[in-house]
């Protein structure tokens, strides 16, 4: 029997690679002096990992979508190329509803954006979102295909920043500024599109 075994030299098995991108996700301390760490491997060339923040304001549910799927986490991993951002939100009986929101390439695991972040899609800029009434209030339920899509408008920050919250303040630090709709929608559906550019 040959016994001379060779180790496999898949890219998994390895410390590093020229294709993959080995990540840390976290890390954890126990009393008894143990400690672990998740690790991922990801394809840089497919795989584009995108941090996601989103903050509301007169909001009792959101809803937020990537080309139609749920997003599995706040840093998806998106493939290079065109996408749609689809956000549902259901409004508060006594004011219209708000949010901001702001995206960054995220090469990095850590939530923190640093301060030469450069966004990839945010509220602030001149970037067409776009909004419809929703009939059906279902999560993620499709829209008629003659829906009557309509510009937002800008939107209004409480001069008290206690009143804005913490997700408010933070995303309005890092850039990003509130939309919202003209008059006092029940359920509406806000859309916009982004390309993401293949990582060197």
């Amino acid at each position: 029997m040959d016994r001379d075994l060779r180790l496999n030299s898949i890219d998994r098995y390895v410390k590093s690679s020229p294709r993959f991108v080995l990540e840390e996700h976290s890390g954890c301390e126990v009393p008894a002096g143990c400690g672990g760490v998740v690790l991922r491997w990801r394809d840089a060339k497919t795989e584009v990992p995108v941090r996601m923040h989103v903050a509301t304001m007169n909001v009792t549910e959101i809803d937020v979508r990537v080309d139609g799927g749920r997003l599995p986490s706040s840093r998806p991993l998106l493939a290079p190329g065109p996408h749609e951002l689809t956000i549902d939100l259901v409004a508060a009986t006594n004011a219209t509803a708000q949010f901001l929101f702001y995206a960054r390439l995220a090469p990095d695991t850590s939530p923190v954006t640093p301060q030469d972040a450069i966004p990839l899609l945010t509220t602030a800029v001149s970037q067409p979102w776009e909004w419809t009434e929703l009939l059906d209030p279902t999560p993620g339920a499709p829209v008629a295909a003659d829906a009557d899509w309509r510009p937002m408008v800008p939107g209004e920050l409480p001069a008290d920043e206690k009143e804005r919250g913490y997700q408010v303040s933070r995303l309005a630090r890092d850039g990003a500024a509130p939309l919202t709709t003209p008059d006092w929608v029940p359920h509406l559906r806000v859309r916009t599109r982004f390309e993401i550019e293949p990582e060197r």
